[in-house]
């Protein structure tokens, strides 16, 4: 009786290009010199809005709850990602500070604190509130998963389960929509950061 279930054979190799469709064909030839922590967060942002649409698009009739682990993970590591890349051009902008233990960590509360004091700077009179919001969402992040290892593994080093630590229920469309608030945030920071790079350039220290 035939099968349709794919089983390993002679001569699969995991990484070959081209394929059957231009869709799934990846060409990171090309994404080299652009391939940086921004580039890499929009992949886990834009992976995990992906898996949030196919949801709503009704075409699994499993029930999403596995689904949570990896959509959250990827928009939690996408924080991450976004936040270390604003703290490298912000250090090469003359903004702020940095150290290599900090842009090898995982916790993002702590990088957030190093980004808002960076915002500050740049903007003393700036207003609170959105900083305010931003750093609420960030540090429910922080509580569930404090260091990037609870949203990947079932059992911590300790042999705790890390679900412990996550809610009980979970919207995912509105989990998208918020997290895009802050990533749209932190783009605009971006923005911000880059002008003072180019500057930093072309005249002179900030």
């Amino acid at each position: 009786m035939a099968s349709n279930i794919r089983w390993p054979k002679k001569g699969d190799m995991p990484f070959v290009p081209g394929g059957a469709f231009e869709s799934t064909s990846a060409q990171l030839d090309w994404l080299g010199f652009m391939a940086n922590d921004e580039m890499y967060a929009l992949g886990f942002r834009e992976a995990a809005d992906a898996v949030v649409a196919y949801l709503e698009s009704g075409a699994d009739p499993r029930h999403p709850d596995h689904f949570f682990f990896p959509v959250t993970y990827l928009y939690r590591h996408g924080l991450e990602l976004e936040m270390k890349a604003l703290l490298r051009d912000g250090k090469s902008a003359g903004l702020t500070e940095v150290d290599a233990d900090m842009l090898t960590d995982h916790n993002l509360h702590k990088l957030w604190n190093k980004v808002r004091e960076m915002l500050k700077e740049m903007y003393p009179d700036g207003g609170s509130e959105t900083l305010n919001a931003v750093e609420r969402i960030i540090r429910e992040f922080h509580k569930v998963d404090p260091n990037g290892q609870c949203f990947r593994y079932a059992h911590d080093r300790n042999g705790n389960r890390t679900i412990d630590r996550a809610p009980k229920l979970v919207d995912l469309q509105h989990l998208r929509d918020t997290v895009a608030g802050v990533f749209n945030f932190l783009d605009g920071c971006s923005s911000v950061v880059a002008a003072a790079m180019d500057y930093r350039r072309d005249v002179g220290p900030y």
